[in-house]
C-alpha cells in the first residue's frame, strides 16, 4: 500500500499540497498556510510531485527562522537605499520648509543629519511600510539595506549629527595636506622627503619586483580591522575601479601620477563629489592600515571639488 508523503491531501477527487505555516512565523511569512494543486489523482505520482513543494517551504521556514525572509538579492540593495535617500531628503525638506535638493547639496548638515542608529532604523522601517517592502527591523535583509542607507547618508552628512564636526575637521586636514602635496609635485620637489614618482612600501611587503595585489592589501586590511563582509565588498568595488584605470592590480608600483590621473578620471565621470571623496578615502585607509607614511588621498585637489557645505 502506497502511503502519503507529508502534506499530501486528497481534495475534490485529486491531490494537493497543503502545509501550515508555523504560528510564530505567520507574521513574517504573511500567510497561514501553503496550498498548491498537484494535478493528479494517482497517489504515487502525488508523492513524487509534492517533493519540490516541501523543499521550497522548508527553505522559506529556514530563512524566516534566521530573520532572512523575504529574500533580498544583492542587486536590490542599492536601488532600495537610493530610493530611501530621496525619500529621506524630501521628508527633511518638509520639516525645514526648504527644497529637497538643499538637504543634500548646500544646507548645513547640522540641521538635517540623522541623530543616530535609532532614528535611521525608525525612518527606514517607516519607508519600508509606506512602500510595501516586507523587510522588518532586525532581519538580515533590513540590516543590509540599513548599512547601505547609512553609507549614503554619511557620504553627504559626514556622519550622525554628533559626529559631524570631528569628521569634517578630519576631512579638512586631508584637503589641506592635498594642497601642500600637489603644490610640491607641481614644483618638481620631493613629497614628504621622497622622490615624487615612488610610493614607499611598508617594511613587511614583498621584495621589489614581486607584485603586491590589491586583493591581498584589502584582505590584510579586513583581517586587521575585522571588517564586515559588506564593508570589504565595498572596498573591493572601489579598488577594482582603480585597478581598471591603472591596467594592473599591483599596489606596490602605485605612483603619485597614477593617483592624480585616477582622481582626474573620477571628476570627469558621473560620480558626485562626495562619492569621489569616499573613493579616495578608501585608498588612504588601506595605505595607512599597511603602515605607509604616504597618504594617497593627499593627491586630491580641493579646488576641483565643491565645498562639502
Amino acid at each position: 500500500m502506497v502511503r502519503h508523503m507529508p502534506y499530501v491531501q486528497q481534495w475534490k477527487g485529486s491531490y494537493r499540497f497543503r502545509r501550515r505555516v508555523p504560528d510564530h512565523l505567520k507574521p513574517i511569512i504573511g500567510k497561514p498556510e501553503w496550498v498548491a494543486a498537484l494535478g493528479t489523482k494517482d497517489k504515487a505520482e502525488a508523492n513524487r510531485l509534492v517533493v519540490p513543494h516541501i523543499g521550497r517551504t522548508d527553505q522559506i521556514i529556514s530563512d524566516a527562522e534566521r530573520g532572512d525572509y523575504p529574500p533580498l538579492p544583492h542587486d536590490r540593495i542599492e536601488p532600495i537605499a537610493c530610493d530611501w535617500w530621496r525619500w529621506f531628503c524630501e521628508e527633511r525638506a518638509k520639516l525645514l520648509n526648504v527644497g529637497a535638493g538643499l538637504v543634500s547639496n548646500g544646507l548645513d548638515p547640522h540641521l538635517w543629519a540623522l541623530t543616530g542608529e535609532r532614528e535611521l532604523t525608525d525612518l527606514l522601517a517607516r519607508f519600508a511600510a509606506e512602500n510595501s517592502l516586507d523587510y522588518r527591523p532586525g532581519s538580515g535583509p533590513f540590516d543590509r539595506i540599513k548599512q547601505r542607507c547609512k553609507e549614503i547618508h554619511h557620504e553627504t552628512a559626514y556622519g550622525y549629527r554628533s559626529e559631524i564636526d570631528d569628521r569634517m575637521a578630519a576631512a579638512n586636514q586631508i584637503w589641506d595636506a592635498a594642497d601642500d602635496q600637489l603644490a610640491a609635485l607641481k614644483n618638481g620637489g620631493p613629497v614628504e622627503g621622497r622622490p615624487p614618482q615612488a610610493i614607499n612600501r611598508p617594511p613587511n611587503l614583498a621584495p621589489t619586483g614581486t607584485p603586491y595585489r590589491f586583493s591581498t592589501l584589502i584582505a590584510e586590511w579586513a583581517r586587521e580591522r575585522k571588517a564586515q563582509d559588506k564593508t570589504k565588498y565595498g572596498f573591493e568595488k572601489i579598488i577594482a575601479k582603480l585597478s581598471k584605470h591603472l591596467g594592473h592590480d599591483d599596489a606596490a608600483v602605485l605612483t603619485d601620477t597614477d593617483l592624480i590621473s585616477w582622481k582626474e578620471s573620477l571628476i570627469e565621470s558621473d560620480l558626485s563629489p562626495k562619492t569621489i571623496k569616499n573613493h579616495l578615502l578608501v585608498v588612504k585607509t588601506l595605505q595607512v592600515c599597511q603602515g605607509q607614511q604616504e597618504n594617497c588621498y593627499q593627491h586630491c585637489r580641493r579646488s576641483e571639488l565643491p565645498s562639502p557645505n
